[in-house]
């Protein structure tokens, strides 16, 4: 990345660099969005190989299939800025208690309390079809619909908070 300094204004330039098939004149077709049905078709291939048997199901195109898939975005966008709100906040304890109006000694377990942590990123979603719970290793959430899951990691303080709690020495409890 360069900077070009015009008159007070700086302007960021970025070169893109395309791979360098190109042979002739540029004619209908050709060029480098021609080429980008080359990395699709490439890129389908790489996913295909990597998720032979996995668990984690490839989506063969980009582009959504349903209304559930369409929404995906705002509750994926909307879940993120609601654990940020979360992971930010110095009294995270205050925080949950607030947010949820419960009580930490509810939630024993790290189980217990991974679901407090969904419950608070889901709090006022429109989840549009989409299920959100725990991961399996409770270190995120699984946004899911159908075959489709989506993962969102909780962060080291929430992660901190779902395995230990609150760590407060004893009888001050």
């Amino acid at each position: 990345m360069s900077v070009l300094d015009l008159s007070r204004w700086q302007f960021a330039i970025t070169t893109v660099y395309w791979p360098a098939r190109q042979a002739g004149p540029l004619t209908a077709g050709t060029g480098p969005l021609a080429l980008l049905g080359d990395v699709h078709a490439e890129h389908d291939r790489h996913v295909r190989r990597l998720s032979a048997g996995s668990t984690v199901v490839s989506m063969s195109h980009t582009r959504p299939h349903s209304v559930a898939d369409l929404g995906l975005s705002p509750v994926l966008v909307n879940i993120e800025r609601n654990l940020a709100g979360l992971r930010d906040n110095k009294d995270l304890e205050f925080a949950l208690a607030v947010e949820l109006n419960d009580d930490d000694s509810m939630y024993p377990t790290a189980s217990d309390r991974a679901r407090r942590v969904q419950a608070a990123a889901v709090r006022n979603v429109d989840l549009h079809g989409w299920t959100v719970t725990p991961t399996a290793d409770l270190q995120g959430l699984a946004v899911t619909h159908g075959e489709y899951t989506v993962s969102i990691m909780f962060g080291r303080s929430l992660a901190a908070y779902v395995e230990r709690g609150f760590l407060a020495p004893p009888g001050l409890r």
